[in-house]
């Protein structure tokens, strides 16, 4: 059997118990039977998984995929198109029980996000405190966003000067951004302007967000770009000075998606 590959993510949990939040949406945790798959579904089940394989594969870079993860989801989309739709079925339900009609039913978690998790420490930027202390977890009030949040946007618009403006540089420094840079103008040519680029490159995000009214992540904007850019406001200005954040890294295996 092939070794599955993980995704790792980082998650902002805002609420006094953490992971009790984050417990409801681990993958594996035992609900309550329910139906999970219906057997008459089986072939749109396949031509939509077969879609969205398909999707991925074609703009793996638009995903922000790896060669790794191209490759991967390349060979699951084979084997995919190789099945019935009764092995395709048989294959994601493996581990459920079946009804009379021949539906699957599961016990796992539906609202599963991720395979296991721990507090940031090995991917995840730290919290800057006031204090100019690091930490991943601490009451927001004590939390100095300034130095998070838009810190960067002067080496940033500085950067998109040297390396899309052809801007002459004005130190050692500049010249080794210029020279870095210039030779990736792809990159740069998927932001419409400077704002954009700078704004993207500077802001505060995570992967996730959870609270007490639930989970959202990148996979619910419209992109990347949007999620990164609109992050801060849509989440960290609305928390109270006395609200408890905490930062999360999570795991998740490749083949616990799009099924």
């Amino acid at each position: 059997m092939a070794q599955t590959a993980s995704k790792f993510f980082n998650v902002m949990v805002v609420g006094n118990n953490p992971e009790e939040l984050l417990k409801k949406y681990k993958i594996g945790e035992k609900v309550e039977p329910y139906i999970k798959y219906h057997y008459l579904d089986a072939e749109k089940i396949q031509k939509n998984s077969i879609k969205i394989l398909t999707e991925f594969c074609k703009n793996y870079k638009t995903f922000q995929l790896s060669k790794f993860h191209l490759n991967a989801l390349q060979e699951k989309l084979k084997s995919i198109k190789n099945m019935s739709p009764f092995e395709y079925y048989q294959a994601i339900t493996y581990g459920c029980t079946y009804d009379e009609n021949g539906d699957a039913w599961s016990d796992v978690n539906p609202n599963g996000k991720f395979n296991s998790y721990q507090k940031g420490n090995h991917f995840s930027n730290p919290l800057i405190l006031h204090n100019g202390e690091e930490s991943y977890f601490s009451v927001n009030g004590k939390i100095d966003w300034g130095k998070m949040h838009l810190a960067n946007a002067p080496l940033y618009s500085r950067t998109w000067d040297l390396a899309v403006d052809n801007c002459k540089p004005e130190n050692e420094n500049e010249v080794i951004i210029k020279k870095n840079t210039q030779k990736n103008q792809v990159y740069f040519s998927k932001f419409k302007d400077k704002e954009e680029y700078v704004r993207y490159s500077s802001s505060y995000w995570n992967y996730a967000y959870l609270d007490e009214n639930g989970w959202v992540d990148a996979d619910d904007a419209k992109s990347m770009n949007e999620w990164i850019t609109t992050f801060y406001n849509k989440f960290v200005t609305q928390l109270k000075p006395t609200d408890i954040v905490t930062i999360f890294e999570c795991s998740k295996n490749d083949d616990d998606e799009l099924q």
